[in-house]
């Protein structure tokens, strides 16, 4: 699950947060702003309301097909 991800989905951008790693799997550090932190049963049912929406699918699809040039030379 992706805490930013969920987050995000939530409406909860106006908070502050860490997380004890950038990349998931992560947890809060800590939270602060006018909004309560939102619990693990939250957060799961975010995911599974972004892992099921057609636009997300979408968009990992298009990132899975990029491709970056291992490192080309010229000459």
């Amino acid at each position: 699950m992706d805490i930013h991800l969920c987050i995000d989905h939530l409406g909860l951008n106006r908070n502050s947060y860490r997380l004890n790693q950038s990349n998931p799997p992560h947890a809060f550090v800590s939270w602060g702003g006018p909004d309560p932190q939102p619990t693990d049963s939250v957060l799961e049912g975010a995911w599974t309301e972004i892992q099921n929406n057609s636009d997300y699918q979408a968009h990992i699809a298009d990132t899975e097909k990029m491709q970056y040039p291992l490192g080309e030379t010229n000459g």
